[in-house]
């Protein structure tokens, strides 16, 4: 009699949905880590049996790739967003901080994303392309497209590395250290306005 009960609380596999089972993932990710995702950790979440999420999911690797996918076109939305309109340098700034803002509301999605991925896991180049067409825009309005691309490079290393340093806590001998990415981003900039009177080599 129990398990019938049980039976019939559970989600009948076929009317689960992959939206479901991405938000889930993500949810189970952010409060436990990439280790704590696992199948059986998420049909519980799901209330549905582990095997039957091999009806939707193929493996645990296939899982991971999927959510890379989807945080890297949903990374793609916001960095188009901010990168939208006004001048170069300003949206240099928005996209700074929706990079940061992104990262900070899911940390181990975004340490998923631009973390060191197996080649099981490794997603079409496509939505990579599209979320970081928005910076090599910007690269391109300020330094021109032959250097667009070395632009584009430097001012990501500086929000990427400031973004994980922030995320792991390590400034401690700055606690104003928020204003210090900033400057460094509008020195960067500023120095994009010289580099275009400069010959390339």
């Amino acid at each position: 009699m129990a398990s019938s009960l049980i039976m019939l609380d559970m989600v009948y596999p076929a009317r689960l949905s992959q939206e479901q089972i991405l938000t889930e993932a993500r949810s189970l990710l952010e409060g436990h880590g990439l280790e704590g995702l696992t199948m059986r950790a998420l049909a519980r979440r799901l209330a549905v049996s582990a095997p039957s999420l091999y009806f939707h999911v193929e493996s645990r690797e296939d899982l991971t790739r999927l959510l890379v996918a989807e945080g890297l076109m949903r990374f793609g939305a916001v960095q188009r967003s901010a990168g939208a309109d006004g001048d170069a340098r300003d949206r240099a700034r928005r996209l700074a901080s929706a990079y940061i803002a992104f990262a900070e509301a899911e940390p181990q999605l975004f340490t998923l994303i631009f973390g060191p991925c197996s080649e099981a896991v490794q997603v079409d180049d496509l939505p990579g392309e599209e979320a970081s067409a928005p910076l090599l825009q910007v690269a391109m309005d300020l330094v021109g497209p032959e250097r667009a691309l070395f632009f584009a490079e430097g001012l990501w290393s500086l929000v990427h590395g400031y973004t994980v340093l922030r995320l792991a806590a390590q400034f401690r001998m700055n606690p104003d250290h928020e204003a210090g990415f900033w400057y460094s981003l509008d020195v960067l900039l500023e120095g994009a306005q010289v580099a275009v009177r400069v010959p390339a080599r």
